[in-house]
């Protein structure tokens, strides 16, 4: 769908910055195990200390995966928006993964003992009212992950994908804080819960700033598509010019976001890498059919509005020779 995407800054200059973030990430999701621990040292038992390990790592790397995604030019300047987006899809699998185990875990040494005992625990857990949200975040989390990996095989069309996506995260998200805070034990210390509520609340500003005041900023710069053509099967070329005219401040390679519609807050948007030479009238990129937006990019029109979201040095039209 893309071409390859090109490295934004000297590699010394990246890797120092990839190294603080991935320090900044591992601070976000280790703080609530680290406060737990120190506030209680006795998690009662190995497999309760494994269960609660694996909900509080799971559950922090949850909150930050909002960050990660955020459409930050600190972190897309750094490590790549490729990157990112991968990142975002290998993190989320191995969350899952600790979210969903993590029931099962708490009374593991019952299993091969007394095998019907530690299913009656399951189910207990699984039925009891103040678990109720935890449940709830439990089940939705499993849905937001079929529906992520299953996406094409279920024909769901990209922005309902999308929409549904960012609904349920913040459904599990809200639920998850819930439980965190409402069921006791290891979360119910002070300096645990303040961390749930700090990871919650940069969550909440990451959607404020992703879905309100980014595309709030970005519908000050509209564009419009001035080319659309085939440059072999299945492969076009899509030229999009700044309204107001100009030479552009771009490097090629850049990264961008391309959203086509009549406003900013569209759903509709695909991430491209720039294929025309800095200083060119336009902007273009090389795109290869391979979804919903990609396959219909030949029944663009000219004149259509677009906007463009990013790159992570700042992409705008300067007038002037």
């Amino acid at each position: 769908m893309t071409t390859e995407l090109k490295s934004l800054s000297p590699l010394p200059v990246r890797a120092l910055g990839s190294i603080g973030i991935v320090a900044a990430y591992l601070v976000l999701v280790l703080a609530p195990l680290a406060l737990a621990w120190a506030s209680a040292p006795d998690g009662g038992g190995i497999a309760a200390e494994i269960g609660s390990a694996a909900a509080f790592a799971g559950y922090a790397m949850l909150l930050a995966q909002f960050t990660l995604t955020g459409r930050f030019r600190v972190i897309g300047a750094r490590i790549g928006i490729d990157v990112v987006l991968r990142l975002h899809q290998l993190l989320a699998r191995a969350l899952t993964v600790l979210l969903v185990l993590h029931p099962f875990l708490y009374g593991l040494p019952r299993i091969v003992a007394d095998p019907l005992a530690y299913l009656a625990g399951v189910v207990r857990m699984f039925t009891t009212p103040a678990f109720a949200s935890g449940v709830a975040a439990w089940i939705l989390l499993l849905a937001l992950m079929i529906l992520a990996v299953y996406r094409g095989r279920i024909g769901l069309r990209y922005e309902v994908w999308r929409a549904s996506h960012a609904f349920l995260a913040v459904l599990v998200a809200t639920g998850g804080l819930h439980h965190a805070l409402t069921v006791g034990g290891l979360s119910g210390a002070p300096g645990v819960r303040m961390a749930w509520v700090v990871l919650a609340a940069l969550a909440g500003l990451t959607l404020l700033h992703t879905y309100l005041f980014r595309p709030l900023a970005l519908g000050r710069h509209p564009w419009r598509i001035s080319d659309v053509r085939s440059v072999g099967p299945g492969r076009w070329v899509l030229g999009v010019e700044p309204d107001g005219g100009g030479a552009l401040d771009f490097r090629a390679g850049q990264f961008v976001w391309l959203k086509v519609g009549d406003h900013p807050f569209t759903l509709r948007e695909n991430p491209f890498s720039i294929v025309s030479a800095p200083g060119a009238p336009r902007v273009e990129f090389l795109i290869r059919e391979a979804g919903d937006f990609t396959g219909a990019v030949g029944r663009l029109r000219r004149g259509q509005r677009a906007w463009l979201d990013g790159p992570p040095r700042r992409l705008h039209a300067r007038s002037g020779g």
